[in-house]
């Protein structure tokens, strides 16, 4: 049944009646505990200056001190699972080997040989050495220095002195961090109370990384990650979504002042589009967007379910998701509740991490600086499956780099989700494009809709202006 999409902006008095996210959760029950605990923060209505989106030397100052001091997501630990296995992680200007030593041990070595310079490693893959491709230096998985050809010729050179430097490793929920600042808070501290609690009841370490996509992106990093924390834009940016997504109306949280979350209640019509869809075309719109496409490239007809009398768009749509992605991993989800097996519940890890929890959306997002250029970014995307208990996890696929002029639709791995990445790319590039311009000077967020910029932005001075 075609729809019209009316994405006109919700006047004053519509914006007082909205119906909460947290309305949505007591009306369905079973939403656990941890949905319903809420932290803002005022920061206030004043501009931001554009320069750290634009400035190479404010770029420079994130490298020095914001990226050598902060905890950042390297990888897997199931990007690496055997001894030998390894991950090139790039950050900036500064390049990582994060590989396994030994059975139960991580190490983060920087990717220099101590002779001439030459990288060690490249992208990701397994060795049991680390041996120059220039003139043959080797170190062994720990860091520590193997071999020297022609070491006759190197009468100063010591072991101690050519040992590969480390950066701190920890691990939490199936992630790999490092640390290049050995007098930083524990991963502990640095996560905080809220978020690895709220995580022990969606543990991402039991789910693999069935795929790994990275592209580059002619944007800032924070423009990029920006673009992913609020729901501001989607009336405009993605129309089709208006019928089954609570945009404005999304819930917004600080947590431990560093952190952050955004809960958007699905299966329900955007306040935008008023009382113009009904509970049906709601269920209509939301499984042939986003479920009903991928199973019918592979020429399954699948029946959209009908809301019975009494029902709701949010009962129809949740039962769908439960058995629908049950279906496919093979995990009974009969026990989930309407929230976790439907809504978008997104939590931000400052600086560039973004795991979603529940599981309608199964999405790790990472934002980092290319180079020294403020102008480009890398952005991963990852999709989490998990898998039945007692079944041996599938090793992570490893990243496919996608190249900077493609458009994310022709990423087969990403299904349909593929043009709703294009549609945010405009606005990243024209973000990009329109903060050059002299006659602009600062940039502005919402009070409470973009908040969680506020308190990243926030977080962000504290370390590069110390």
């Amino acid at each position: 049944m075609a729809m019209t999409r009316d994405t006109r902006p919700v006047s004053a008095d519509v914006r007082e009646s909205m119906t909460t996210v947290e309305e949505y959760l007591r009306h369905d029950g079973g939403a656990p505990d941890v949905l319903f605990e809420r932290s803002t923060k005022d920061h206030g209505t004043a501009p931001l200056s554009k320069e750290c989106y634009v400035s190479a030397a404010w770029a420079d100052l994130e490298m020095d001190k914001l990226w050598k001091r902060v905890w950042q997501m390297a990888c897997r630990e199931n990007d690496i699972p055997a001894v030998g296995d390894f991950v090139e992680y790039v950050i900036g200007t500064q390049s990582v080997i994060v590989v396994r030593d030994a059975p139960d041990s991580i190490k983060a070595l920087q990717n220099s040989c101590r002779h001439r310079g030459t990288a060690l490693v490249q992208g990701c893959g397994s060795r049991q050495e680390l041996e120059c491709t220039f003139h043959g230096w080797t170190w062994n998985l720990d860091g520590s220095l193997k071999r020297i050809p022609c070491r006759w010729d190197f009468p100063d050179v010591t072991d101690e002195a050519c040992r590969l430097p480390e950066c701190r490793v920890a691990t939490w929920n199936g992630f790999v961090f490092i640390n290049f600042d050995p007098d930083a808070p524990s991963l502990e501290e640095y996560l905080g109370e809220a978020v690895p609690r709220h995580f022990e009841r969606w543990p991402l370490a039991q789910r693999w990384k069935a795929v790994h996509v990275v592209k580059p992106v002619p944007a800032n990093w924070k423009v990029a990650f920006e673009a992913f924390i609020e729901d501001y834009h989607v009336f405009r940016t993605h129309p089709q979504i208006v019928p089954y997504a609570g945009d404005c109306n999304s819930q917004y949280d600080i947590f431990d002042d560093l952190h952050g979350r955004m809960i958007t209640a699905m299966g329900v019509a955007s306040p935008h589009a008023g009382d113009q869809y009904s509970y049906q075309d709601t269920v209509d719109a939301m499984i042939g967007d986003l479920i009903a496409d991928v199973v019918r490239e592979q020429g399954v007809e699948v029946p959209i379910p009908q809301v019975p009398e009494g029902g709701t768009s949010r009962q129809v749509l949740a039962e769908f998701m439960r058995q629908s992605v049950g279906q496919r991993s093979g995990v009974d989800l009969s026990g989930l509740s309407d929230a976790e097996a439907l809504d978008a519940i997104e939590y931000h890890v400052f600086p560039n991490l973004i795991p979603w929890g529940g599981f309608s959306f199964p999405l790790v997002y990472r934002y980092r600086p290319a180079g020294r250029d403020p102008n480009w970014c890398l952005f991963d995307i990852m999709i989490f499956v998990p898998f039945p208990e007692g079944a041996e996890m599938p090793k992570d696929a490893p990243p496919v780099l996608l190249p900077a002029e493609g458009p994310f639709s022709d990423c087969a791995e990403l299904g349909p989700l593929g043009p709703v990445y294009d549609q945010d790319m405009v606005n990243m590039t024209r973000v990009q494009k329109g903060l050059q311009n002299d006659g602009l000077t600062e940039v502005n967020f919402a009070q409470y809709q973009e908040m969680n910029i506020r308190n990243f932005h926030a977080n962000l001075s504290r370390y590069v202006e110390k």
